[in-house]
């Protein structure tokens, strides 16, 4: 779909999308870590990420996508593992 080679080494499959989600979290997880989401979200994302011990913060979505501005405020707050 987009032209590029991909290496079979380079992917991976889940069991759905919550073990992918979890697998991604797990990479990031540690103490005071913190992962944004979109806000509405996938439902299931906001407990997995509080399972790995990361901070939950949301970002309002607009129809052009997330709201830059306010991702941009908790970027700089700092310690952000995972958008």
């Amino acid at each position: 779909q987009y032209g590029a080679p991909v290496e079979a080494s380079c992917l991976m499959t889940t069991g759905g999308a919550s073990m992918g989600v979890d697998l991604a979290m797990r990479s990031f997880r540690g103490s005071g870590g913190v992962c944004v989401f979109e806000e509405p979200s996938y439902y299931l994302s906001f407990n997995m990420a509080r399972d790995q011990g990361l901070e939950c913060r949301s970002v309002p979505m607009y129809q052009d996508g997330m709201d830059l501005d306010r991702l941009e405020e908790i970027c700089m707050e700092g310690n952000v593992r995972m958008v």
